[in-house]
Parts: C-alpha cells; sequence; structure tokens
C-alpha cells in the first residue's frame, strides 16, 4: 500500500514488495529518491539463520500487527517478536518507527524497545494518536479521517 500511495503521489517510488499482481505490481523502479521495500522475518539462507530484514538496514520503518508465523524457524511468539523488536534498533535516530500500538486489538511489539534510537516509535505506543475514524466503503474505494 505505501508503494502505491507514493506511485499516485507521483513520487516515483522504487520499490520490491510481495503485492499480488491483481491489486497492483510486485516491484518497479520509479526513478525517485525513496525505494520501499517489504520486510521478511524468514531466514536468510541454509548458511545464514538470521531474518532477511536484518540486512536491509532502514532508515524509517512501519511494523503492523503480528502473527506467529514461521514455526520452522521462531520457537515460540516471544522469539518471534523479538526479532521485529532488533529490527526497530537498526533504524537511525534520524528515522522514524511507526508501530501498532493498541493494546486493545494486540500489541505488535509489546513495549518499545529498550535502546530504540529512532524519533517517533513512542508515538504509537503512548498515546496511539494516528486511528482511522469515519471508515466509509464505497464500491472499490474507501475513505476515513
Amino acid at each position: 500500500m505505501l508503494a502505491w500511495l507514493f506511485h499516485v503521489a507521483k513520487k516515483r517510488p522504487n520499490f520490491l514488495v510481495a503485492a499480488s499482481r491483481r491489486i497492483w505490481q510486485a516491484y518497479g523502479l520509479g526513478g525517485g529518491e525513496e525505494f520501499i521495500l517489504e520486510g521478511d522475518e524468514y531466514d536468510s539462507a541454509y548458511w545464514d539463520k538470521a531474518a532477511k530484514f536484518f540486512h536491509y538496514h532502514p532508515d524509517d520503518l512501519i511494523i503492523t500487527s503480528l502473527e506467529f508465523d514461521h514455526a520452522d524457524i521462531y520457537a515460540d511468539f516471544d522469539t518471534y517478536q523479538l526479532a521485529f523488536r532488533r529490527l526497530v534498533n537498526l533504524v537511525p535516530r534520524r528515522g522514524r518507527v511507526i508501530a501498532w500500538g493498541d493494546p486493545e486489538a494486540g500489541e505488535a511489539l509489546g513495549t518499545p524497545p529498550q535502546r530504540l534510537s529512532a524519533r517517533s516509535f513512542a508515538t504509537a505506543f503512548i498515546d496511539n494518536g494516528w486511528v482511522a475514524a469515519n471508515v466509509q466503503s464505497d464500491g472499490d474505494a474507501m475513505t476515513f479521517q
């Protein structure tokens, strides 16, 4: 969705995401300044059991809700969450982290990582101030405030 939003905003994004071709394209070289990459928590290779996203070094990061996945790699949900908490610590101080933080619907990371360097993480966790309201669907379009 983020790559599509940047495209519609005429930002000419470069992107690689796991998109369905029926919805939109999975990759593109738009020539713009941004490169949007969907993270992958699965292991990198037979000889490298670390999650692929540890090799990305993101400037900004968005983490949506987490659901336990890849039981062949992660022992339990706590171990799965830990990988994402470590990913957050790769974001530099100038970067931004936006994470799902609704305790009533299930938190993505539980609590912010202790050594967080990025600047926007607390917004999503403390007051969860970004919420879609007045959601309306009209055919293929959806609007919200």
